[in-house]
């Protein structure tokens, strides 16, 4: 009885030796993505700039599902935009150098096609089914909780309130207007007369998209006279070649006349 061959390369009868099997190229060790600062003022909040995230909406939408769950950051925001990155985080849990390594972390993870931030219990139940979540909770959706089983959880957890957030001070106010997008460059410009109330004009270019956009917010004087000393010395710095736009705000108190606006356009 013939035996049955079991060789499988090459033709039938072929006494050709078999090819050894090619080893897999070495990968290639992953690109570090750069995390420049943009923006930091206030304790617990910063603004990145992420290498390769501007016009990718998914790479930003997997970023920042990443961030929110990440140890020590309480909100993260990504805009495709501007390819930078708001977080919020606990500087006692973490300081900024170990943010900027933890961005620049996911970031790499990410765009080389990483797994999936995995939901974290104390702060990602948006991301969990109802299933998923009545049965961590210990509940029925349908028939809810006794009024002893109520008791006892409340007395264990305490009321559902949210903590008061401490105010905000006159300067925390005024950045978080100003920083919504890149701060390039601040600067004050006294307008100032002698015997009135003093005035001044705060002056910031600002950073949108390829372009650059000078805001100056100022509160004008009461008295004709002294308005049109100010509009003098407000248009001799706005007329600057260098930036794309400006955009005056404030209260000008019923300017005297409407010519210093056309020196503007």
């Amino acid at each position: 009885m013939r035996a049955r061959s079991t060789a499988t390369s090459g033709q039938r009868g072929s006494s050709s030796p078999a090819r050894p099997e090619r080893s897999p190229a070495p990968l290639a060790p992953p690109h570090r993505i750069t995390v420049e600062i943009v923006f930091v003022t206030v304790r617990g909040r910063a603004r990145l700039h992420v290498e390769g995230l501007r016009g990718k909406p998914d790479y930003a939408g997997r970023l920042q599902a990443r961030l929110a769950v990440a140890r020590g950051v309480r909100q993260a925001q990504a805009s495709v935009v501007t390819g930078n990155v708001l977080v919020l985080f606990d500087p006692a849990a973490l300081d900024l150098r170990s943010l900027i390594s933890a961005v620049a972390r996911h970031a790499g993870e990410v765009r080389n096609g990483g797994p999936r931030a995995a939901p974290r219990a104390d702060s990602a139940w948006h991301t969990m089914t109802a299933d998923a979540v009545s049965e961590r909770l210990r509940t029925n959706p349908i028939a809810g909780l006794g009024a002893d089983d109520a008791a006892r959880r409340l007395a264990e957890a305490g009321e559902n309130s949210l903590p008061t957030p401490a105010p905000k001070s006159s300067l925390e106010i005024l950045a978080d207007h100003l920083t919504s997008l890149p701060v390039l460059a601040t600067r004050v410009h006294d307008l100032s007369i002698a015997g009135r109330e003093p005035r001044a004009a705060l002056e910031v270019d600002l950073r949108c998209g390829d372009r650059c956009v000078r805001v100056v917010v100022t509160h004008l004087g009461l008295r004709a006279g002294e308005r049109r000393r100010q509009v003098a010395r407000l248009l001799a710095f706005v007329r600057d070649e260098n930036v794309d736009a400006t955009l005056l705000l404030g209260d000008m108190e019923r300017p005297y006349s409407q010519d210093w606006l056309n020196g503007m356009s």
